[in-house]
């Protein structure tokens, strides 16, 4: 399918951007030592590769083989979702838009055992319905249709995957076709965690949106022009988890010979919501293989929630800082910013330290928001979070006859100490 020459020139300048504005590899984060070495039991599970994560900081609750490469299967298509979106929110298409499905997207022109939402001959689609026909029935075919309106071909739309991955930074993660088919796609545990929980606070309305929707009927009498061909077909979400694990809202699931079967989920409970990625789950059959994977994410949740407590650190508040040569004698002092919430093992919360450290004076002029200091958050030897303390006004210097007695007052202390 050809697309029009206005989307060819928008999918050039986005292409241009994703080059230009690449940020190179990112410090993605590993199991802090307090987790590693302390007397948590890591929860058994049987997926080659696995990672948990908690969405608000970060924080890695739990690794294995995070780093191993492997092929993501059909958890490729939240990138495709992630890039629809991303259109979208450009203007450069409407969600809403419907155009006829392309003969190469007819769910009959797929490779066998394809997972489909059945596109076919006759019928006119939304990139919305797409949306869900990639999230909830995981269709090859919504994801060449995809693909060939954006792009105009396939492969186009991998360059722009590709440009987005190297964009966001990642190292590993590529991809050779936009549903997941391939063996060398390729990702890790570590990153694609890191992924979705960008793509999670760039659309976290595609929660209840998409993914969390737990079945998909396509196609009906308003995807025709004139009479309906065939009948509508009903799915259920391959995500098993949505229908039995409290707080599930998200997000994918994936399959090929290559990588075994692959789960990306995430789960909010009182406030605190947890990404959970486990690859490479074998089993001798699908049912075997799908429940698999649900009881690994389902042990890493449970772990992250049963395990671990969230807390809102408190700056102490702090006495002024003496200024000398200023026009004001002092300076307040305050956090340069609301401390961000810190993740510690059940049963610790007492063990958190806090240290401050805070410049004994300053000499004028002081600029507002000027470093004068630091909070630090400690379990044990290790840092949780630091905060930075800084001058809550600027302070100028004084007259030439106040700053002549600073100096003499300065001179005598430095003589009688």
């Amino acid at each position: 399918m050809r697309v029009g020459k206005v989307m060819r020139t928008a999918l050039t300048v986005l292409l241009l951007f994703f080059a230009l504005t690449s940020v190179g590899a990112r410090d993605l984060a590993r199991l802090p030592g307090w987790i590693a070495g302390g007397n948590i039991a890591a929860p058994p599970v049987s997926a080659e590769a696995a990672i948990l994560i908690d969405y608000e900081t970060g924080t890695v609750l739990y690794e294995k083989q995070a780093d191993a490469v492997i092929p993501p299967a059909s958890l490729t298509k939240i990138m495709t979702i992630h890039l629809v979106l991303e259109l979208a929110r450009d203007g450069v298409i409407s969600l809403d838009h419907t155009f006829e499905v392309p003969r190469a997207a007819w769910a009959r022109n797929m490779p066998p055992g394809s997972s489909l939402m059945f596109l076919g001959p006759g019928q006119r689609v939304s990139y919305a319905e797409l949306l869900e026909g990639l999230a909830v029935a995981s269709g090859n075919d919504a994801a060449v249709a995809v693909s060939l309106q954006l792009a105009g071909s396939v492969p186009a739309f991998v360059e722009m995957m590709n440009s987005e991955s190297l964009r966001l930074g990642y190292e590993v993660m590529r991809f050779s076709d936009p549903a997941g088919l391939s063996p060398s796609n390729r990702i890790t545990a570590r990153e694609y965690a890191d992924f979705v929980r960008r793509h999670i606070t760039r659309w976290p309305e595609a929660l209840e949106d998409i993914y969390s929707k737990r079945t998909i009927l396509y196609p009906t009498e308003a995807n025709f022009d004139s009479v309906m061909i065939g009948g509508s077909v009903r799915q259920e979400n391959r995500n098993t988890l949505l229908f039995d694990y409290e707080g599930v809202d998200g997000l994918k699931t994936g399959y090929i010979d290559a990588s075994g079967y692959n789960l990306a989920v995430t789960a909010e409970r009182d406030g605190r919501r947890l990404i959970a990625v486990v690859l490479g789950v074998r089993a001798a059959s699908v049912a075997e293989g799908a429940r698999r994977r649900a009881v690994d994410a389902a042990v890493l949740l449970d772990y992250g929630f049963d395990e671990f407590r969230r807390l809102e650190p408190a700056v102490p508040q702090q006495a002024p800082i003496r200024v000398w040569n200023g026009r004001s004698d002092e300076v307040g002092v305050a956090p340069d910013r609301t401390p961000a919430a810190v993740l510690v093992p059940r049963g610790r919360e007492e063990d958190v330290t806090v240290s401050v450290n805070t410049a004994g004076e300053l000499t004028a002029p002081v600029e507002p928001g000027q470093p004068v200091g630091a909070v630090s958050y400690r379990l044990g030897d290790e840092e949780l979070i630091r905060v930075e303390l800084v001058a809550d006004t600027g302070v100028e210097r004084a007259g030439f006859f106040k700053r002549l007695w600073h100096t003499i007052v300065r001179f005598a202390q430095r003589f009688l100490a």
